[in-house]
């Protein structure tokens, strides 16, 4: 579970490394917009491209189908041990 201050305390070290700033919302006094730097663009481009590379890569070691399976085999694991954290489980 994600809590409003282990989110705070990530925005706030991603402003200190300068990849995000805050602003309060024009349309809601209750929250505060973040926005991502020019640097911080950069990198989420960078990080795209790499994971892109990646993703490429791994699709002409396995093949299509069995990365697709990967993938949503993944997913399903990761849903189980939210839903676990969660006490659903």
């Amino acid at each position: 579970m994600v809590t409003k201050q282990g989110v705070s305390k990530t925005v706030k070290e991603l402003e200190r490394l300068g990849l995000v700033y805050t602003g309060k919302s024009e349309t809601d006094a209750r929250s505060i917009m973040i926005y991502l730097t020019e640097e911080g663009k950069n990198l989420y481009t960078a990080i795209g491209k790499m994971a892109d590379t990646m993703t490429e890569k791994y699709i002409n070691l396995i093949g299509a189908k069995k990365y697709e399976q990967f993938i949503s085999t993944c997913v399903k694991i990761s849903k189980w041990h939210e839903n676990k954290e969660d006490g659903i489980i």
